[in-house]
């Protein structure tokens, strides 16, 4: 391309668009679909341009749009190769394009060991429905797999063969193009249904751990609620289905022992005391989402003030210096504070608003997306990264 550019600067060679017009003016449409209004340098967002409502509802049908310049890309580069052809003698063109192509290789030789490893290996799925008891369940009892919330991922792929097997429907699916407004209602209602007790008993629940505590306090006798494969598992009236009689059924036990450290990592234990309010867990920490955050505690009534210890870093950035944190037990205000760095944070509880309960809810005013900040392009509204927690 540099050769093309320099043979048109130096005369050696012209550009003649007669008879390609069409192809002019599509590589300009293609070009301007494929802008975008938000600049970045890396992960970081420079600057946003502002566009109309009405045009960005219109540029929003095309999805990841800088591809649309790859046919354009494609016409650059046959342009440059018939310049070098055409202005440079046969041997130079030889050398030109054989030095050009030794370079691409050179700098594409790394992902062609990549590719080579990803599909020179053998492939084998695992499938993490291990427990006999999803074999047991009766598809002409239970007519739908519902997953709560409708989220579909790599796990939701073992659960829609569980069902096409079964006969029965699942609510998590891909789809070419989703309608994310509706979606979002539908698990909106979905959710805050369930988090009310309302279930149908013709359906198993695949229950997400953001819901354990609602799911456990709204439960009735009869109702199953299980850990099966690392799967929370709802099955209404379960207690009384003849095909789970046999097995060793062991329910969630949500009681917390005085003194243990509950990790917040991928491979920790919070998901037992989470509530609203919280992001997935990443390998050391779990992010606050939103501008509260809730934890529940089943315990023994204490015998003393109880200490709560939490290991947590603030989101700053910009002119957000510190967050602000109110926490809240038992609808007992207990302390206000303002942290701006990774530190152990107690807060001392009284043992006479403690019984077999323990609710905090920490209020999180300072919270905000890391775009707005000027961090990344995250948009997700964050405010604590908490590492770890323990009462004493």
């Amino acid at each position: 391309m540099m050769w093309g550019f320099y043979s048109i600067v130096t005369g050696r060679s012209a550009i003649h668009f007669k008879g390609n017009t069409c192809l002019l003016v599509a590589s300009i449409i293609l070009s301007l679909i494929a802008l975008s209004n938000i600049i970045t340098f890396g992960d970081r967002v420079l600057f946003e341009i502002p566009i109309p409502e009405l045009l960005l509802k219109i540029c929003n049908v095309v999805r990841a749009s800088g591809r649309f310049f790859w046919p354009v890309y494609y016409m650059i580069i046959i342009l440059s190769l018939t310049i070098v052809i055409k202005s440079t003698k046969t041997k130079g063109a030889m050398v030109l394009l054989i030095v050009a192509l030794s370079v691409q290789f050179t700098d594409l030789s790394g992902k062609f060991t990549e590719f080579h490893e990803m599909y020179a290996s053998e492939a084998k799925w695992d499938n993490p429905l291990k427990s006999e008891i999803w074999e047991k369940i009766d598809g002409g009892k239970y007519r739908n797999i519902v997953f709560v919330p409708a989220v579909a991922n790599k796990e939701s792929v073992a659960f829609s063969m569980l069902a096409s097997k079964k006969g029965m429907t699942i609510n998590a699916v891909y789809t070419a193009r989703d309608d994310y407004a509706k979606r979002e209602q539908y698990n909106n209602e979905l959710t805050n249904s369930f988090k009310n007790g309302v279930w149908d008993t013709k359906g198993i629940y695949i229950v997400d751990n953001s819901l354990l505590i609602s799911t456990i306090e709204n439960k009735k006798a009869n109702d199953l609620f299980l850990s099966v494969d690392g799967f929370n598992l709802l099955i209404p009236n379960g207690v009384l289905d003849k095909n789970f009689k046999d097995f060793d059924l062991k329910p969630f036990n949500f009681h917390y022992t005085y003194g243990h450290k509950i990790n917040f990592g991928s491979s920790g234990d919070s998901h037992v005391i989470k509530g609203y309010g919280w992001g997935e867990s990443e390998e050391k920490n779990t992010w606050t989402f939103g501008k509260e955050a809730s934890l529940y505690f089943v315990l023994d009534k204490p015998k003393k003030d109880l200490m709560l210890s939490i290991r947590m870093s603030p989101l700053t950035g910009g002119s957000l210096k510190e967050q602000h944190i109110t926490l809240i037990a038992n609808n007992h205000k207990i302390k206000e504070l303002s942290i701006t760095s990774t530190s152990d944070y107690q807060f001392l509880i009284p043992k006479d608003i403690v019984n077999n309960k323990l609710k905090i809810i920490l209020n999180l005013p300072n919270a905000a997306t890391p775009k707005e900040l000027g961090i990344n392009g995250d948009t997700r509204v964050l405010a604590l990264s908490v590492e770890s927690l323990s009462l004493d």
